[in-house]
């Protein structure tokens, strides 16, 4: 497979990927309600300063939301190439992809709703 993109120098492919991030941020009003949610979390975690495992944790568990997000996005815009045919499997594989994330935005809350037990109980 002989790309156009492969083999760029470094700051031509992070070019490409800052691109895909704010093409992204334009487009997708979910990817910019979970970018205001993560920044959120940045806050309450920069003003609770909780031990360095919650708050690892926390943004590990931020950024995979953000990412299934952007897969989601990419995978929804290459697909739409393919939408004037109706398919099953088209339709499938959006809603998988949808699916997981919700998946992580779900584990997400979960360990949100730890860690606001954890804060709560005192152990901090």
């Amino acid at each position: 497979m002989n790309s156009t993109y492969k083999n760029r120098r470094f700051i031509e492919r992070l070019r490409f990927a800052c691109n895909g991030l704010i093409q992204c941020w334009r487009e997708e009003s979910s990817f910019r309600f979970q970018i205001l949610v993560a920044f959120g979390v940045i806050i309450i975690l920069l003003i609770l300063r909780p031990p360095l495992i919650w708050a690892a944790l926390i943004i590990l568990s931020s950024s995979l939301v953000l990412c299934a997000e952007l897969f989601n996005s990419a995978l929804e815009r290459l697909v739409s190439k393919f939408d004037s045919i109706p398919s099953p499997e088209i339709k499938a594989g959006k809603d998988m992809a949808a699916g997981a994330v919700l998946v992580l935005t779900l584990t997400a809350v979960v360990l949100g709703f730890f860690f606001l037990l954890f804060i709560l109980s005192g152990t901090a």
